[in-house]
């Protein structure tokens, strides 16, 4: 507004607000005000400006939404009306049919935990922070594997590494990973070659399980310093399997309600005690364990 003012305007009375220029307790514009200092040419600019007769403080408005208030949808959809981006049809990122089929499977299995569906439902998608997918954005991500030194990719992390090598070989059933198909892009190949319409329920956990430890495994081994054995992975899906088995009994025996809520509480603390104490029972057999590590890594 003072940018406007005439250099010859009075020093004094100069108006600050809007309402400074309207005639006092009225709200209709002072033109001898308007043309005393932003003169004649003002006066008719000023006066076009319609007064919104209410008694409410003045706030920014957003002229393209009915509410006048600006949202970001409504800054989405004016963005998006100019300029309107073309419409990919080539869907990129499209699964193939068998990966529906193997999601809506992994969904439906009342065996897995919440955290291993999404897991995998990233796994398939490609959206693990992989060090080839994390360090396209970052130069201080390391691309390599922490435990063989390739590329890390989804396949190198899951199925070509041999320390992935050496728990599916060590598993039960055993798995030779070298004998899977191998698709140009992610596991999608590899993980419809393990899981087919004949798969059992059980043995989807154990896959699923089994895929997911790997991944701990590796973020331990990244940022925590810590490095898993073969056995550890073992012992620790064997674990999960198990707890979770547990779960579901008691789940069936006593659907939640808010009675017994603090019942459930308890059980599923006892449930993970039992689980850690498996894990040290397990653990404690280091003979049998280091047999089976290096009979596993041979491979």
């Amino acid at each position: 507004m003072h940018d406007r003012l005439q250099d010859n305007a009075p020093r004094t009375s100069i108006p600050n607000i809007v309402s400074d220029l309207w005639i006092q307790h009225t709200k209709h514009w002072d033109t001898q005000k308007i043309e005393l200092f932003f003169g004649p040419q003002s006066v008719q600019e000023v006066t076009k400006i319609q007064i919104i007769n209410h008694h409410h403080d003045d706030y920014l408005c957003w002229d393209t939404s009915i509410s006048g208030t600006c949202t970001a949808k409504e800054a989405y959809l004016m963005l998006a009306n100019q300029n309107p981006a073309p419409i990919n049809n080539q869907r990129s990122r499209a699964l193939p049919q068998p990966i529906l089929h193997i999601l809506n499977i992994i969904w439906r299995n009342s065996l897995l935990q919440p955290r291993l569906k999404t897991f995998t439902w990233r796994l398939l998608r490609q959206a693990l922070a992989t060090g080839q997918r994390a360090g396209r954005f970052s130069q201080h991500i390391d691309e390599k594997c922490a435990c063989c030194g390739n590329l890390e990719t989804d396949n190198n992390l899951f199925f070509s590494c041999h320390f992935a090598r050496a728990i599916w070989f060590a598993g039960t059933p055993s798995i030779r990973t070298d004998l899977l198909p191998q698709g140009p892009q992610g596991v999608q190949q590899e993980v419809s070659s393990l899981i087919t319409p004949t798969t059992s329920m059980q043995e989807i956990q154990r896959l699923i399980t089994t895929m997911w430890f790997l991944w701990k495994a590796r973020n331990d081994h990244r940022f925590n310093k810590k490095e898993w054995k073969v056995s550890h992975v073992l012992h620790a899906v064997k674990a999960d399997i198990h707890i979770s088995h547990k779960s579901c009994k008691i789940n069936l025996l006593h659907p939640p309600s808010h009675k017994i809520q603090h019942h459930h509480t308890t059980t599923r603390s006892h449930l993970f005690q039992e689980q850690d104490a498996m894990w040290m029972q397990q653990s404690h057999q280091t003979h049998r364990g280091r047999t089976q590590d290096k009979l596993a890594l041979e491979f």
